[in-house]
């Protein structure tokens, strides 16, 4: 695999959109592939997971990590955006802090919720946000997500700020949106930085214009140690061709059979990545098998 196979942690300032600060990756990086784990609104900030080369298999994967954010929330009025990119459509009075302490229990664990209007989500084959730019009449179905811990930073009217831990799918935006008409007020996102995304922090990741491709890479073999849920084993050299041309797989492939269920990074002794896997019920699959170089 070449150096360039691996993970950025990237530092995205706000007012620019994530595409924006990929671009200035990829110009590092051509011809290397790109991929991310999800991306921020233009006016948020804060953690982008990029993927270079043949890590971008590995996008599904890093998307399904917690997230957690900070936030300011404005009550007292709502945006058509629920960010400060909208026009204001609603106002109410403020809640007081004994409101906003009662409201919040109410969205911790697993909850529903009905995403923004203006989203990325596909509403019968279009892009919502194309949609509602054009005062198009649409419902957006809700969905179920799950918040870990939602807690209040500080509360000095109109202004809210929060830090909070989700799973994927989350819109902070509609937790805003709600959490107001909760509290029988109105309320948009303000300010939104993302923190960390799994075993991710922000604090280890670099800004775009610092990127340097030989320093801020982190290769796969010091990725898959971080992520607690993959089995890391290696490849019995015997069956590496077998491995690489998609042989039925049994625990004979390798030095040391997994330990238990789930997902399994594959390497060989030098610490290439191989491909990766999934054992269930003692029934392995595959998942994705790296190619060969110049195959």
């Amino acid at each position: 695999m070449s150096q360039k196979d691996g993970l950025i942690l990237l530092n995205k300032p706000g007012g620019i959109t994530s595409f924006r600060v990929l671009d200035t990756i990829k110009k590092n990086l051509s011809p290397e592939k790109i991929g991310h784990s999800g991306t921020l609104d233009q006016f948020a900030q804060g953690l982008l997971l990029v993927m270079t080369g043949k890590a971008t298999r590995l996008s599904s994967l890093l998307m399904d990590l917690r997230k957690s954010y900070r936030g300011i929330i404005h009550f007292g009025a709502e945006t058509t955006t629920l960010d400060p990119e909208g026009e204001v459509c609603a106002r109410a009075p403020l809640p007081n802090l004994s409101d906003l302490e009662k409201a919040l229990p109410s969205f911790r664990g697993i909850i529903k919720q009905i995403p923004p209007a203006f989203s990325a989500l596909h509403i019968q084959g279009k892009r919502a946000y194309s949609m509602a730019r054009k005062g198009e009449v649409f419902e957006i179905p809700e969905r179920e997500i799950e918040i870990y811990s939602f807690n209040i930073i500080s509360w000095e009217p109109p202004l809210l700020s929060f830090q909070i831990e989700c799973s994927k799918g989350t819109y902070v935006r509609s937790l805003a949106r709600d959490l107001a008409l909760a509290c029988g007020s109105r309320g948009y996102l303000t300010e939104l930085t993302r923190t960390a995304l799994g075993p991710f922090s922000l604090i280890e990741a670099v800004k775009p214009e610092e990127f340097d491709k030989e320093r801020d890479i982190l290769p796969l073999k010091d990725l898959f140690p971080l992520l607690k849920e993959i089995q890391i084993l290696k490849i019995r050299n015997p069956f590496q061709d077998k491995l690489l041309n998609g042989f039925p797989l049994s625990d004979d492939f390798f030095s040391s059979p997994p330990v238990r269920d789930g997902k399994i990074a594959v390497f060989d002794d030098y610490g290439i990545f191989l491909a990766l896997v999934e054992k269930i019920n003692n029934k392995y699959s595959y998942l994705f098998v790296v190619k060969r170089e110049g195959s």
